[in-house]
């Protein structure tokens, strides 16, 4: 078969159409993945402490950003910065990237949970699980959080047996390393975007159907940080 001239230079145009978009995709994802898969990296390799993991990752992100503000200025200005230039762009790097992560950790609508009470279950989570959450809930804002941190009264409320290595239950630094997602409601595209989206991120995920059908995500949690006093 042979493909008419004008229909290949079509071809041609919409190939190179979808690689620069998707490339601009990439580049504007880039630095939000940068500052969650960095700060999951720092915790599981270096164990490190929650907001240090995280402050290592704000650092190599905002260095992250900088280089795109340098490279939109030279584009758009054809000249080099002054070093006083230079420090100012620095600086605001950081200051955007911080308050980013500040208000990622520490805000989730209201609409994200499934009722007012997981507010404070919410809280208890690691920081670095609710920063990536956080950041998911501002693409999908239909996405609900069903469980958060537990105590071994709400296994006993729900009918089942207690699970006493359950991440959802507080370890030895006071923070739970899981956290439930609705599935209902959601089509088998949307769920399989928000598993490979934690799984890409370092976490692990499953899907369990017991008492609800829902994605369990959990962050890795070293031996000696883990309470089994349930």
């Amino acid at each position: 078969m042979i493909v008419p001239f004008n229909s290949l230079k079509y071809l041609v145009f919409m190939s190179g159409f979808l690689l620069y978009i998707l490339r601009l995709i990439f580049i504007i994802v880039f630095p939000f993945a940068l500052l969650i898969r960095g700060a999951v990296y720092a915790h599981t390799e270096y164990h490190t402490i929650p907001f240090l993991s995280i402050g290592s990752s704000v650092a190599i992100t905002a260095f992250c950003i900088f280089l795109y503000v340098n490279i939109a200025y030279g584009y758009m200005f054809r000249k080099w910065s002054s070093r006083d230039l230079i420090k100012q762009k620095l600086v605001f790097s950081v200051v955007v990237v911080l308050i980013m992560a500040i208000h990622l950790v520490f805000f989730i609508s209201n609409n994200n949970l499934k009722n007012s009470n997981l507010k404070k279950g919410y809280v208890e989570l690691h920081p670095i699980l609710r920063l990536s959450t956080s950041m998911l809930s501002k693409i999908d804002q239909k996405l609900v959080i069903t469980d958060t941190s537990r105590k071994k009264s709400d296994y006993s409320a729900m009918g089942l047996a207690t699970n006493e290595n359950s991440l959802h239950f507080p370890q030895k630094d006071k923070y739970a390393y899981a956290i439930d997602l609705r599935t209902r409601g959601r089509n088998s595209i949307q769920i399989f975007l928000i598993e490979n989206y934690y799984k890409l991120m370092g976490f692990k995920v499953l899907r369990h159907v017991g008492t609800a059908d829902h994605l369990h995500i959990s962050l890795y949690c070293s031996p000696h940080n883990r309470n089994n006093k349930y």
